[in-house]
């Protein structure tokens, strides 16, 4: 087959692959961004194509992400009531048809983007919060008007599927509670001989 063939083939197969949008504030070195990074490092060339999406400027660890995750970044310096028409168009770009946005400040922009894309659903993330109320109650009065409540919910805390019920009056039946997983080839119980050695090294009886 001739190179244009085979790259035709390429466009078709892509245009058939369902496409997860991962909206993200920058990509840079919280534990969220880093697990995400992760994340679609292990995703990279599965039967679903992925596309990060930030608000503001790509973020220092874009550069170990996998080159077949595309990168949009919509580069806004700060927050702008009009910043979701930008999202959509992302959105619209690469077909997406799951909008997965992490963090609370991503939440209003993918809410309202979603709304203006045919076939574009949200899916809102929340990664736990110390403060307390863990939502500010204007935020999530925003969040309750935009409809954040019957949108799809996850979480990685039973703690924090209690604290978006409470805030955005949703049934915490309906947000899912998915834990963040444990690399065990790096984190792993050490063997009796590696705890001698470092009984033996550090001098611990």
């Amino acid at each position: 087959m001739s190179p244009a063939g085979m790259g035709f083939m390429q466009r078709m197969r892509d245009a058939m692959q369902p496409v997860v949008m991962h909206v993200i504030y920058a990509l840079e070195h919280g534990g969220t961004e880093r697990f995400l990074c992760g994340l679609l490092n292990h995703l990279a060339g599965g039967p679903v194509r992925h596309v990060l999406c930030t608000l503001r400027g790509a973020g220092a660890r874009v550069a170990e992400l996998d080159p077949r995750i595309p990168v949009v970044a919509l580069g806004e310096q700060t927050r702008t009531r009009w910043g979701f028409v930008h999202l959509a168009r992302a959105i619209r770009r690469h077909q997406a048809s799951l909008v997965h946005a992490r963090n609370l400040g991503t939440w209003s922009d993918t809410l309202l983007a979603c709304r203006f894309v045919r076939g574009a659903r949200p899916l809102l993330a929340f990664h736990g919060a110390l403060d307390s109320p863990p939502i500010p109650p204007r935020l999530a009065r925003r969040l309750r008007y935009l409809g954040a409540g019957q949108a799809a919910l996850t979480t990685v805390s039973y703690a924090g599927q209690a604290q978006l019920g409470a805030a955005l009056g949703a049934d915490a039946k309906r947000i899912a509670v998915l834990p963040n997983g444990v690399n065990l080839n790096r984190f792993r119980p050490p063997r009796p001989a590696d705890r001698e050695a470092a009984r033996l090294r550090w001098g611990i009886a």
